[in-house]
């Protein structure tokens, strides 16, 4: 065991906080804290201080422009390598048929992809390549993946560093290679300096030059990310399985014939049918999205991921290791059986349950899982952590204090936990000495343990950081100085986009200096959730974050001006001063949810009930008063009077405008239901005026509030009033 975990654990049990023997009375319910009274250390320096660096190289190159196409007509082929199954083809495939679709959509010409191979499809002649494709013979190429020409003019994938790519103009062709998937990666680069964009999913706001004559100027490109997972997750769903029901079931679905429920991915299609739209009318979602991300990188050629793990143990344990579970309040440790029973936890100082726990996950390792997850089971229903003796042995009495979900006080219980985790990580590295294992540090064990060290294999992902609250803020920032001070590998695991509801908040800036300050500290990769669609509302930062994964040296505010200017042209400055504006009220919101929370001691930050939650989504909509709306309103019409004749320009500030829109009119259900409580008729007309807004505003403009996830979503948030949306699928009570 390495030393720092035995010292650890030593000093635990020197304390008298080690697992007691089995024998002993444990079954005593309390929220009492058994361990001891520590001092609280310092924030210690980081394992990790790196500085911001942008790895892009660029660099002009005499010689002539390289044609691309000229007055409708291709001047150039594409030559990607011989068809197999090897990744470099597959890449580059992908890179060319992107090249030849934004070719085409710009310049009405169609650039021939043809495969490298014997007999080779170029050929020097007077010292120029030339392509021969489709009985033609094109004076200019464009030649992705590893090939000889490429190669003796100083462009190979062997030597690139991870996910890198080279793009270099070599007299009248480009040569591009990329490791990895990143050959794509250089197509949009030079796409980019030519004016392309995708500022959200969709033909709107995706930004296409015309150009009738494509020329590419002579010039040499490298370029890198920082961070080889930039992982964001996405809310429209992950289970396109509706769509295959038969052709005369697409226009409506019940959710049995969905087949088993994922509580995850199939939220956005209860919220369509709750909203009486049929599955066609999400099979846009997933491809559009799909374009977007791929536009701004994501993903990456690195994966760790420690959902929540344990579903299956109430199955697999239940019935003969009753004592594997977390004892409740109510004496038991049978989950609860309503709500949400799947989301039970366990009782980690069971030795039994250490040992379960981690020849599960070699046994899973050892079948090919790719990473070994020991994050317990997500929170809801009244299922609580485990509160018997030996556990309670395990927290720190003077940790930082916490509510649990049966809405008694406790202090935070990372020590417990995580000192049971390197347990696991232990025997699980003993047995797959490579094996990735990792945890989040989530609800009441996202601060970093007070007295545990971290075992320097777990991975360890923070769950911390959502710009809704500004003191819950500034916590997590703390504690993430603390994790990095502790964890030899750390990612971020957010819950970013949720707290609004789509509800009109910008925070790119503030965002954007959180993520420089990660990296700085250590951060090897993110897991993002959720970038929820709302691109009306929340675009600006989700825009924002691939680009500073990618290069945290990175400009916020350059990046800012780009969008608006990308996709405003002559309204620039009045979309730029609309967003500052938003993002001034958005900080007067995250303000007032600090100040509701202390007022009213508030719990658990993300919960749906009015009585308890932080009310996020409520805080913000009470943040926009009249002359808020206003103002914003006012920057918009002198936006579209900028936009002039240019209907692109004039549709994209309706599409900002729709989700200011959405915001007043989720404002007035929320003060009707919430803050100024009308009478019953009163809430049903409000709410009811929402989801017709919803239902119109999914079919103009789609992707501007995800609106099938608020159908799902609202669920809670009604009911709560006494409000319902019926078996029948009628709006609450019509």
């Amino acid at each position: 065991m390495p030393k720092t975990i035995s010292l650890a654990l030593l000093l635990l049990l020197a304390l008298g906080v080690g697992l007691p023997a089995q024998d002993e009375q444990i079954d005593i319910w309390d929220n009492k804290p058994l361990g001891p009274t520590v001092p609280i250390p310092p924030i210690g320096p980081p394992r990790v201080n790196r500085e911001l660096k942008d790895n892009r190289v660029s660099q002009k190159l005499p010689g002539t422009p390289v044609l691309l196409a000229e007055n409708g007509r291709a001047r150039a082929a594409i030559v990607i390598p011989a068809e197999s199954n090897e990744r470099q083809y597959i890449a580059a495939k992908r890179a060319a048929e992107l090249l030849q679709a934004k070719v085409l959509a710009s310049s009405q010409a169609t650039l021939p992809i043809v495969n490298d191979g014997d007999p080779q499809p170029f050929r020097i002649e007077n010292g120029k390549l030339r392509v021969i494709a489709n009985n033609d013979v094109f004076d200019y190429a464009v030649l992705i993946g590893d090939n000889g020409f490429a190669a003796e003019n100083g462009v190979a994938a062997k030597d690139l560093p991870e996910e890198g790519f080279l793009l270099k103009v070599v007299d009248n062709a480009i040569c591009i290679v990329g490791d990895y998937d990143s050959a794509i990666y250089a197509v949009i680069d030079l796409l980019e300096q030519y004016g392309f964009r995708c500022l959200w999913p969709g033909e709107l706001g995706t930004i296409t030059p015309k150009l009738p004559t494509f020329a590419v100027q002579p010039i040499q490109i490298s370029d890198a990310p920082a961070l080889h997972q930039r992982h964001m997750r996405s809310s429209d769903t992950y289970k396109p399985r509706p769509w295959n029901l038969p052709p005369k079931r697409q226009d409506w679905f019940t959710p049995a014939e969905l087949g088993p429920y994922d509580d995850y991915g199939d939220r956005p299609l209860a919220g369509l049918y709750n909203l009486k739209f049929a599955p066609r009318h999400m099979q846009h979602w997933a491809p559009a999205k799909a374009d977007w991300s791929l536009w701004h990188r994501l993903g990456g050629s690195r994966r760790v991921g420690a959902g929540h793990s344990y579903g299956y143990a109430w199955e697999k344990y239940g019935k003969d290791h009753l004592d594997y579970f977390a004892l409740l309040k109510n004496g038991s440790r049978h989950p609860l059986p309503v709500n949400k029973p799947y989301r039970f936890q366990l009782c980690y100082s069971n030795p039994e349950v250490i040992e379960a726990i981690a020849n599960d996950r070699i046994e899973a390792l050892k079948a090919g899982a790719s990473t070994a997850s020991l994050s317990p089971n997500d929170g809801g229903g009244g299922n609580a952590p485990c509160m018997c003796v030996r556990c309670r042995k395990l927290d720190i009495a003077n940790a930082e204090p916490i509510t649990l979900p049966s809405g008694d006080p406790y202090v935070a219980i990372s020590d417990r936990h995580f000192h049971c985790f390197n347990l696991i990580t232990e025997k699980i590295i003993a047995a797959v000495p490579d094996a990735r294992v990792a945890v989040i540090a989530y609800s009441q064990y996202r601060n970093a343990p007070l007295v545990t060290e971290i075992h320097p294999k777990l991975i360890v992902g923070f769950v911390g950081l959502s710009y809704h609250d500004a003191d819950y803020n500034q916590n997590c920032r703390e504690h993430w100085d603390r994790w990095a001070n502790k964890a030899m590998q750390l990612y971020w695991r957010p819950n970013l986009f949720y707290g609004t509801k789509g509800i009109l908040a910008v925070y790119a800036t503030e965002l954007a200096q959180d993520i420089k300050h990660l990296y700085r500290t250590g951060m090897i990769g993110t897991d993002i959730d959720t970038f929820g669609q709302d691109w009306a509302t929340l675009g600006l930062n989700y825009y924002i974050v691939p680009k500073l994964l990618w290069n945290p040296a990175a400009d916020p505010e350059a990046i800012i001006q780009d969008y608006c200017q990308a996709g405003f042209g002559p309204a620039a400055a009045a979309i730029r001063e609309y967003f500052a504006e938003v993002e001034k009220i958005s900080q007067r919101a995250a303000r007032e949810v600090s100040a509701r929370a202390k007022a009213r001691a508030m719990a658990d930050a993300d919960n749906d009930d009015p009585a308890r939650g932080r009310l996020h989504w409520a805080a913000f909509s009470a943040a926009y008063s009249q002359e808020d709306y206003g103002r914003l309103h006012a920057i918009l019409d002198r936006a579209k009077q900028a936009a002039g004749a240019d209907e692109a320009i004039s549709q994209r500030v309706d599409f900002l405008r729709a989700g200011l829109n959405f915001t007043a009119i989720r404002a007035r259900a929320f003060d009707v239901c919430f803050q100024n409580p009308g009478n019953k008729e009163e809430k049903i007309a409000a709410v009811n005026a929402q989801y017709d807004f919803f239902k119109t505003l999914y079919i103009k403009y789609p992707f501007a509030v995800n609106v099938a996830f608020l159908g799902w979503w609202d669920g809670n948030t009604w009911t709560r009033q006494g409000l319902k949306i019926t078996p029948e699928n009628s709006l609450l009570d019509r």
